[in-house]
């Protein structure tokens, strides 16, 4: 693809997102709440019926029902104790990270019904104190709104500002570094099974250039954790981040991401020298390191764009599609395994047990941590 035509297409996508920030601030609406409270029931295994919740009383499985009109513009939030777990209709929903938010509106789009039971279940039992079922309700108002969304306002405003950072930093990689930009975005290459010749095979991993590309990587990757949080409704987990987080708490979570994948890249290079000279295979360090590097910002650059479309154009957490995008990212991250197990092959006459056992150490338990970690 030619550098025009990238550069367009960058451009095009930064004039939705400024799009994306003139459909924020048009939104005037109230927030009604209604606490559910009220309406907990718990099992009696001596009637072997279902009574209110009371009050003073402990138990390990809370149920309540709530009745959805068509079109709803709200969601529920659930707080309870971390490790808590939801079942709606019975069915297992997600875990509880001391607060999940649900959107009421792709929920009734899923189902297609309108009367929905939840279940909020914990082994070592739930009160009043530590559990709170609150459902928010958006009103349109005529005039200027009586309650703001403060939460999801900050979170569009986040998205909006990360996103058109990232596009700028990407644009000054390919202002400042062309050539380099042009062979770390040579994705069809990424796919290869086959080694090329390429000039930053050979370079050092660290130089200025190389850590200004991990800096991308890093950047996209948190910012992606941050956001997913957000709408995959508790699907995508990570330390101190949540989906009710302020603005400024969220550019500080996207912040401490960001570092974090830094760090966890040079220690994964570490990593690839240690085992490297244990099993002396050859010096895959630098071929690895940077194929590893261009399948992941081009990974996880696809899923940017998918979310960023996605999102700036429906404004909802909780669709479906946000928990398809990251089973396509497990997916691409599986694939990338498969791709370095034959592009080093291709580089090395040993064996292929030798490599599987290599790679083992270098990219499949990693893989096997961050999906525990992360995806739960």
């Amino acid at each position: 693809m030619k550098q025009t035509h990238v550069s367009l297409f960058f451009l095009i996508l930064l004039i939705y997102f400024l799009a994306g920030v003139n459909k924020t601030l048009a939104q005037d609406y109230s927030i009604k709440s209604h606490d559910l409270c009220s309406t907990w029931k718990v099992f009696n295994k001596k009637t072997r019926t279902f009574h209110d919740f009371r009050p003073v009383g402990r138990a390990k499985s809370v149920k309540f029902k709530l009745s959805l009109k068509e079109n709803i513009d709200g969601w529920l939030e659930i707080t309870s104790p971390t490790g808590s777990s939801v079942l709606i209709n019975g069915y297992y929903f997600g875990c509880v990270e001391n607060k999940l938010s649900i959107n009421l509106d792709s929920l009734l789009q899923a189902n297609h019904r309108n009367v929905f039971e939840f279940t909020v279940y914990r082994e070592s039992g739930l009160t009043h104190t530590n559990l709170s079922t609150i459902f928010y309700e958006r009103i349109p108002t005529n005039g200027f709104a009586l309650i703001r969304n403060g939460e999801n306002e900050d979170f569009m405003n986040f998205y909006v500002l990360g996103g058109m950072l990232i596009l700028l930093f990407i644009g000054f990689l390919s202002r400042k570094f062309p050539r380099d930009t042009q062979e770390y975005f040579s994705f069809l290459r990424s796919i290869s099974f086959k080694n090329r010749e390429e000039t930053l095979v050979s370079s050092r991993p660290f130089n200025r250039t190389n850590v200004l590309f991990m800096m991308l990587d890093s950047f996209l990757i948190g910012f992606l954790i941050v956001s997913l949080v957000h709408l995959a409704s508790g699907h995508v987990y990570f330390p101190f981040i949540n989906g009710q987080m302020s603005f400024s708490d969220l550019l500080i979570g996207w912040l401490g991401c960001s570092v974090t994948v830094f760090f966890s890249i040079a220690l994964k290079y570490l990593l690839i020298i240690i085992f490297n000279n244990l099993f002396r295979l050859g010096d895959f360090r630098y071929i690895q390191h940077f194929n590893s590097l261009r399948y992941s910002i081009g990974t996880f650059l696809l899923i940017f764009l998918l979310t960023t479309f996605t999102y700036l154009t429906f404004r909802i957490a909780g669709l479906e599609a946000y928990f398809i995008f990251t089973r396509i990212l497990v997916f691409l991250l599986l694939l990338r395994i498969v791709v370095l197990f034959f592009k080093l092959r291709d580089f090395t006459s040993f064996r292929n047990f030798h490599l599987f056992s290599y790679l083992c150490g270098t990219e499949i338990i990693p893989f096997i941590i961050l999906y525990k970690l992360v995806l739960g």
